[in-house]
């Protein structure tokens, strides 16, 4: 890092100054007075202009609030009928197991109701489905799945309550439960509005269901359902006129079109354009205003507004209302373009005289807030800022390109993700920590002294600034934070500072990739003749203080406690059994089945009062070769004789495996340790713990 004088240095080097930000201002101030002066004389249309279109928005709103209205009460019947039935299946008064009553019950509403087209109820339980459906007559239409292999049977219903069975139309079984709609009702939590259809007669419709949950019970035993004929919704939008030209549609909240008059229904350009111009056109459904938006179309300007429906339990529709300005304004609007034209005229050349000097102000202007907007998030840019000649602003831009320069230095000595985490949720950096159960990994490189020893000091620096690049590259993929970095060693820890569900998964994950990743790089460096780097790793999960631990004036995001301690001593384990990655059995219980570990010993580490079983971690669950599942069973066999005090038996075992795996040191341990067990037989009870007296 360059020394403050330096950087004071820097920020003297401007480029030539040919104006000052006052002067310019007085310029713009005195260039505006023109404009506005000029501006005076169409100020009166303006206004006259400004009325009209008050008109226009009071009659878009008018029409919209006189449409919604009308358009709740087309749909009111439905939610009130399924919610009675609901009311009168819960106190036992609907017939829901008596299919002719419930039939009947259902041809009753179609008749008190000419725009239902069906109304039915489909029966989790048994599969069965009962319902009354509007065609040229009034038909009960039912199917059971134990009945006629679930095909439908349909009973026609005549005024004055006679039944008459009749041919149905479907030869297919209908199986409610496999319905869409039926599928939707179960899975709602209360009266919901299914998307509009068409019927297979042309007729479009819309169904409403409701979840069955009878009293004393949480889960439905079905669904009710009223389908609503949309004839009428057409109709009614056929008679509505905003004016000459104007248009009426219905939309659903994706913005498609179910309903509209005759000549739009194949589609309408204008509604279609408005839609494509207008991406945020839901945001003002949220309010109870209704905004009237102007957009251009086929060489002219068109206006529409969107309502939606307000009352309760009304289907989530949208009313488009559409139509060209022509309509409203004529000749007015014809005059007003002529009167702002001559006006853009007027101030053309004022805008040319201003252009020059305003580009030179707010583009290095709109750069430094980039800039300082990346800053803020502790995001730093290559890039120089536009050369400006008002004096002030380039020196602004020369400070910003002087702070982050130093930032980005100050940024090579702190966690990058942690400092921006602090700036996104605006908090302050605090001393002080937090109790939190994390998963701790400590890593250490096999053989550093060796390495270090052979090289130049420079070259050292250099191979470990690759090593921490690649490691560090793994941690930051499965989200874990570098706490501190000892020399060779890494210090990570993973659910902190963000909270990370699952976070001892991500850790074994992290410490199998790096494992694979060295590997990968070690084959490179042996071609290349660089020193190779092998690293062991302790994993452990506990409850530690995560925090600002330090001082007030100096701290670092660290963690303390028990877990660290013995996420050391095991990866120091890891040099004493021959391993790359231990971890406790803790640990193990957490991942559940997600990974392939050996049972590796029960030991006392130094500094601990209690004894742990330790695990070695293998692979991901299904990853492990078949050899080598063979010889982590063989191995945890012959740990289980051990354990249980059959040294001679254990012993073989343990030889058996260290012959046949040269590298498995962990067994040969293992089969002296037995050996000298014989030799020595223990005091007392036997419990398989070996206590390591060293780090």
């Amino acid at each position: 890092m360059k020394p403050p004088t330096e950087l004071d240095d820097r920020s003297n080097k401007n480029p030539k100054i040919l104006f000052g930000l006052l002067p310019l201002l007085l310029t713009i101030s005195i260039s505006l007075l023109i404009v506005t002066v000029s501006g005076i004389g169409v100020f009166a249309y303006l206004k006259a202009y400004d009325a009209m279109e008050s008109q226009v928005q009071q009659q878009y709103r008018a029409s919209s609030q006189a449409a919604v209205e009308r358009l709740a009460g087309l749909v009111s019947d439905v939610p009130r009928t399924l919610h009675e039935y609901e009311i009168l299946a819960q106190t036992g008064l609907l017939p829901i197991n008596d299919q002719n009553a419930l039939g009947m019950w259902f041809v009753e509403r179609l008749r008190q109701n000419s725009n239902f087209a069906w109304v039915g109820f489909g029966d989790a339980r048994t599969g069965r489905y009962i319902g009354a459906k509007r065609g040229s007559d009034i038909r009960v239409y039912s199917a059971r799945p134990d009945i006629g292999a679930g095909k439908p049977v349909e009973t026609q219903v005549d005024a004055a309550g006679l039944r008459r069975p009749v041919q149905s139309d479907e030869n297919m079984p209908y199986r409610v439960t496999e319905k869409a709609w039926f599928k939707q009702g179960m899975a709602a939590s209360g009266f919901t509005w299914l998307a509009p259809y068409e019927f297979t007669n042309g007729r479009k419709g819309v169904t409403a269901v409701i979840p069955l949950v009878l009293s004393g019970s949480t889960k439905p035993i079905g669904v009710l359902h009223v389908d609503l004929f949309l004839d009428t919704v057409d109709e009614f939008l056929e008679q509505m006129k905003i004016s000459k030209n104007g248009r009426v549609h219905l939309l659903n909240r994706s913005g498609v079109g179910f309903a509209a008059p005759s000549q739009w229904r194949k589609g309408d350009p204008a509604l279609a354009s408005a839609l494509t111009q207008l991406p945020d056109w839901k945001q003002g459904l949220e309010t109870t205003a209704i905004e009237v938006l102007e957009y251009p179309h086929d060489g002219d300007y068109w206006r529409i507004a969107f309502a939606r429906l307000e009352a309760a339990d009304s289907p989530d529709w949208i009313l488009a209302m559409v139509a060209p300005n022509r309509d409203f304004t004529g000749l007015a609007q014809h005059n007003a373009r002529l009167t702002l034209g001559f006006g853009l005229v007027s101030i053309l050349l004022t805008t040319l005289f201003l252009f020059f000097f305003a580009k030179r102000i707010t583009e290095p202007l709109r750069r430094v807030c980039d800039d300082l907007d990346k800053l803020a998030l502790f995001v730093f840019e290559d890039r120089s800022l536009p050369k400006s000649l008002v004096r002030e602003v380039a020196v602004i831009g020369q400070t910003v390109t002087n702070m982050k320069a130093s930032l980005r230095s100050f940024g090579r000595y702190v966690p990058t993700e942690l400092v921006r985490g602090f700036l996104s949720s605006g908090r302050v950096a605090e001393l002080g920590g937090e109790q939190r159960r994390l998963t701790i990994q400590f890593s250490d490189i096999k053989g550093f002294s060796s390495i270090a020893e052979k090289l130049r000091p420079e070259a050292l620096v250099a191979e470990m600034s690759d090593y921490f690049v690649t490691v560090s590259a793994v941690l930051r993929t499965h989200r874990g934070t570098i706490g501190q970095i000892y020399g060779d060693g890494i210090l990570a820890f993973y659910n902190a500072p963000d909270t990370l569900d699952g976070h001892e998964v991500n850790a074994c994950l992290a410490a199998l990739e790096t494992q694979q990743r060295l590997l990968q790089d070690r084959a490179l460096r042996r071609a290349s003749g660089r020193p190779e780097f092998s690293v062991r790793i302790g994993l452990e999960v506990g409850d530690v203080i995560v925090g600002n631990i330090g001082t007030p004036e100096r701290f670092a995001y660290n963690v303390i406690g028990d877990s660290v301690n013995l996420a050391s001593r095991l990866e120091n384990l890891c040099k004493y059994y021959g391993t790359s990655i231990i971890g406790t059995d803790e640990l193990k219980r957490s991942t559940g089945t997600a990974f392939e570990w050996r049972h590796l010993d029960r030991v006392a580490v130094v500094g601990r009062l209690t004894s742990l079983d330790i695990y070695e971690l293998l692979a991901r669950a299904g990853d492990l070769p078949r050899e080598a599942a063979a010889q982590r069973n063989a191995y945890e066999a012959a740990l289980a004789d051990y354990f249980a005090g059959r040294f001679a038996e254990a012993e073989t075992k343990f030889k058996a495996l260290a012959a046949t795996k040269h590298n498995d040191l962990a067994a040969t341990l293992l089969a002296q340790r037995c050996e000298e067990l014989q030799r020595h037989p223990p005091d007392g009870e036997w419990n398989g713990i070996y206590v390591h007296t060293s780090k």
